[in-house]
Order: structure tokens, then sequence, then C-alpha cells
């Protein structure tokens, strides 16, 4: 070894510790600020019991880093025989690659970008190629900083890249910013792939340390460089197929992972539109949505214009046991009798938009703990019983959107949980006073409702809520401390209100941001709905921009 080879080892090594314990912290952070309702959809149970974990584990990578005093080892290990250097080198070189093969082995099997599953393996396999040249030359030292430097890329950098920090971004950023894919279905799909990539590589490290050495002579040399070479050409054997083989998916599949060692579909997100897929509405539209098709590793189901008169059968969700959400829009569904126990465990968002349904499906009605979502929009239901708002506690997000709703009980207090309520161009006049109890609500949406007065007490009570009242029936505006405070912020939409339509010299209104007081594109079309990523058909005009895009997909 080199006089400058330990000096390089221990500033990798240092570089390794810092990382992973500043990894483990931030991602403590994240799981620690999780709300119940997100904790369930990303699969930790526990979050403050994990968090505790994780920062347990950040100060544990920065242990090493302390000062250490010296002692005589003969006294202490007596009679224990000290490894020979280039033993403990290869098992730890060994147990080094095994995991980062693993973790590249994982990532290719759940994340849905190419790119990054091939930089996963693209480390793994020059970590291979270099290591032989390091042991050819004696650089005995040199495999230690190269395992070191893997292990960093592959379990602390890559997660933080491309995992970490984008969903930190969606999750504690602006609501809109939801990443680059098309449509809100395909980001929830990478999404969800995101957090169990995240999970697999946030499991304790296969290698936590790897010490220098300090014997230049490596014995069974040529066994461990034939070892590396052929472990780095299968690596990269497979990784090549698995990007570089056609795709077995069918064409609805929008988003897919490739597996190692499959050459079968791994459809995440599945898109049929029948209009261009299915040659006709009589045709059996539900064979384009089986296992067989698009494989077990369904996140996202979203079929668009197919008739379904019945909804989807029972065993076409139940066969998808890592389904997280569900979406039938343009369909001809008049009922649903759809038992919850064919609802998967992993289900939590359930999308059912532009229907001719009369009542709730029996699955909705009564849904399971582990749906949190609820999102019903445009169907003449007109009632909702008020049994079913007992049965809906669990829920974080609720849209009622256009379904003729005239009445918001009291018992809506039950819905402790609730972070978005979405009651959009329904009949709606009076807002209940129990609003004013739900503790974690963010985003109320009441616009296009014959709603006349200012929920005034509601703002004071949660001065941060996002409400949108645009298009409702509301003349006046009370002069109070909350709405003074709420105004300037743009948290009020007031669009198309007799409020606005009288704003000259009104001083309230001008303390409204620029433009919170013009007309609306579109009936029916509020502020908030336009750019949120759903297809909205009130606004899919050219007033509005076509929905600011998002009928685009």
């Amino acid at each position: 070894m080199r006089p400058w080879e330990p000096r390089l080892l221990l500033v990798v090594l240092y570089l390794y510790l810092l990382g992973s314990s500043l990894y483990f912290a931030f991602f403590g952070l994240m799981v620690w600020r999780l709300t119940p309702i997100q904790a369930r959809m990303v699969l930790f149970i526990q979050p403050q019991a994990s968090a505790s974990a994780f920062f347990s584990l950040a100060a544990a990578f920065l242990i090493p880093l302390r000062p250490r005093c010296k002692h005589d080892v003969s006294k202490s290990f007596g009679t224990a025989r000290p490894w020979p250097p280039e033993r403990k080198a290869s098992v730890l070189h060994t147990l080094a690659l095994l995991g980062q093969t693993y973790l590249a082995y994982t990532t290719a099997a759940v994340t849905p970008h190419s790119t990054v599953a091939g930089a996963y393996a693209a480390v793994v396999v020059l970590s291979c190629l270099l290591t032989p040249y390091y042991l050819v030359h004696d650089r005995l030292g040199l495999v230690d900083a190269l395992d070191s430097a893997t292990t960093l890329l592959i379990a602390v950098i890559f997660p933080t890249l491309f995992v970490l920090v984008p969903t930190a971004t969606v999750i504690y950023g602006p609501q809109r910013d939801t990443g680059s894919t098309g449509n809100q279905y395909a980001w929830y799909a990478e999404f969800v792939a995101s957090w169990r990539l995240l999970a697999v590589t946030s499991v304790p490290k296969l290698v936590a340390m790897i010490a220098p050495s300090t014997r230049s002579h490596v014995r069974g040399v040529y066994l461990l460089i034939g070892f590396n070479i052929g472990w780095g050409l299968c690596v990269l054997s497979l990784s090549l197929y698995a990007i570089g083989h056609s795709s077995t998916c069918p064409a609805h599949c929008s988003v897919e992972a490739r597996p190692w060692f499959s050459s079968t579909c791994a459809c995440v997100y599945a898109r049929l539109d029948c209009r261009t897929m299915v040659p006709s509405l009589g045709a059996d539209e539900e064979r384009h949505l089986t296992v067989d098709r698009l494989g077990p590793s369904l996140i996202v189901l979203h079929t668009l214009h197919c008739s379904l008169p019945r909804g989807l059968q029972a065993e076409t969700l139940a066969s998808f046991e890592d389904l997280f959400a569900y979406a039938i829009e343009y369909s001809n569904m008049t009922s649903w009798e759809i038992p919850v126990s064919a609802y998967p465990s992993s289900l939590a968002l359930a999308y059912i938009r532009y229907s001719q349904l009369t009542t709730l499906p029996a699955a909705l009605a009564s849904p399971p703990p582990h749906l949190v979502g609820i999102f019903l929009d445009s169907a003449p239901i007109v009632n909702v019983p008020i049994a079913v708002w007992a049965n809906w506690t669990q829920l974080s997000s609720l849209w009622l959107c256009n379904i003729s709703l005239q009445v918001l009980p009291e018992s809506i207090a039950a819905l402790q949980s609730l972070q978005f309520l979405v009651l959009s161009s329904n009949n709606v006049s009076r807002l209940p006073h129990a609003l004013r109890t739900m503790p974690l609500l963010q985003k109320l949406y009441v616009d296009a409702n014959p709603i006349t007065e200012f929920p005034e007490t509601l703002l004071t009570a949660n001065p941060t809520l996002d409400l949108a009242l645009d298009q409702t029936q509301i003349a006046t505006i009370p002069d109070t401390p909350a709405v003074r405070a709420a105004l300037p912020k743009g948290r009020v939409h007031l669009r198309s209100t007799p409020f606005c339509m009288h704003e000259q010299g009104n001083h309230l209104a001008a303390m409204l941001l620029p433009g919170m007081c013009e007309a609306v594109c579109a009936p029916f079309c509020a502020d908030v709905r336009r750019g949120n990523r759903f297809c909205d058909a009130p606004c899919n005009v050219a007033a509005c921009a076509f929905d600011n895009g998002d009928c685009a997909y």
C-alpha cells in the first residue's frame, strides 16, 4: 500500500459515514412529518417509530468518527488470532458486492425509470471491473475505498437524488408540482414505486464500515479477480437485457418496470382508452385488464370511455395485489355491486368520474380501512345517506363534485382525518359548523354552490385553510382579522361572485391578490381545478386553455 492510499481510504470512509448519517436523518425527518394518511399510503405503519429508528441509524454512523483512545490490543484480545487482512478484505468486498447487486436488482424490479435502474447496475459493473485492476497492482486499500464509494453511491446518493428529493418536493412543495408525468394517475404510479424503492434502500446497510488493510500481498487474488469479472459481466448482461429487450406489454400499458429475471410484462400504470383500443363498446373490455396481460405489479388501473355498465368485476381488482389506485372515467356505469373483499389491501384511492351512478357503490359506501381517498365526480347520485358519513372516518380526501348534493350534515365532524374536501358544483347552500372542528383540513372547495354566507368562523378556526368560493352567491364579507389575514395570501377564491362584481371601492376586495376577482373562464370551472392534472370537462374549452393542458394526455 502506498503512503497516500490510507488517506484516500479515510476520506472515502468519512464521506460514506457522513453521507449515510445525513441520508438517514433526512429520511427520518420526512417519515416523521408524514400525516397518518400519507403514512398509510406509503406503507409506514408506525411513522414515528420508523423515524426514530432512522434517527438512531443516523447517530450510529457518526460514532466511528469520534476520536478513539489508544489501548493495548494484545491485552484486550490476548488469545484472539487476527484475521488476515486479505481475507478480511475479500469477505467484506464480497458482502458489499452482494448488497449492491441486491439493491440494483430490486431497483430494476420496481422503478418505472430505466435510466435509474441502469445507473444502479452501471455502478455495480464499474466496481466489478475496476477491482481486478487494483488487485493485480496490489492496491488492496483502493479496493476498500472503491467498495465504500460504490456503497455510498448506491445506498445513499442515488436514493437521495432519485427518490428523497423529488418526493419531498411534491409532498412539501406547491400543490401542482407533481413531477413531469402527463397526468396525476401516472404520477401516482411513479410516486408509489419510488417509495417502495426507498423502503428497500433504507434497510440497515449491508456494509457499515470497510476498514483499510495494511498488507499488500493478496492470497487467492486470481479467484477474487475471476469472481469480480464474472459477476460484473453477469450484472451487465442482465441489466442490458432488461432495458433493451422489446416490451411485451400491451399498448395501453403507459408505464412499466423492467425486472432482470423476467421477460413478461411488468406494467405499473395501465391506461385503457376504449375509444381507440376496443373495437366496440359491446366488446369484452375487461379482457384487456388481466394479470396475464399486464403482470402482477400494477399500481394504477385507469379506464376511459369504457362502457362498464356494472363496473369492474371483483376478480379484476382482486388479482392485482399491489394496486394503489383505480380510476374509471367517462363510463356508462349505473351501478356497481362490488364487495369490499374484492379490494386488495394495497388499494388507497378510488376514482369514479363522469358516470351514470345513481347510488354509491357498496364498496365506497362502506370502504375498508386502507381506502383513504374517494373521488366521485359528475354522477346523478343526489343523496349521501347519513349513515355513510360515519363509514368515512379514515378518509383523507373526499371529492363529491357535481352529484347534485344538497346537504352537508353536521355528522361530517366524524371525519377527523380529512385533509381535502371538494364539493364543487352541487346544491349545498349552507356549510355546517362541524367543519371548524376538523384539525387536519387543508383545502375546502365549495365553488359553484348556492352559498350566500361567507364562512368567517371557519377561517377563524383554521387560518391556513385554502377556501374556494368561486361562483357562489356571496355578496358581502365580514371585516375581521381572520379575513384580512387570509385575503392577501391568496387562500380565498371569490371569482364570479356578487362580491367581486361590486368590488369597486371595497377595501376588502382591494386586499385580494391581482386576478382573484376576475370572472371564471367558463361556468363550473373554478380556478383551482385548472392545472391540477385531472381533466375536468367544464374546463376543457379554449377559454380555459383546455384545462391548462390537463386534457392533453
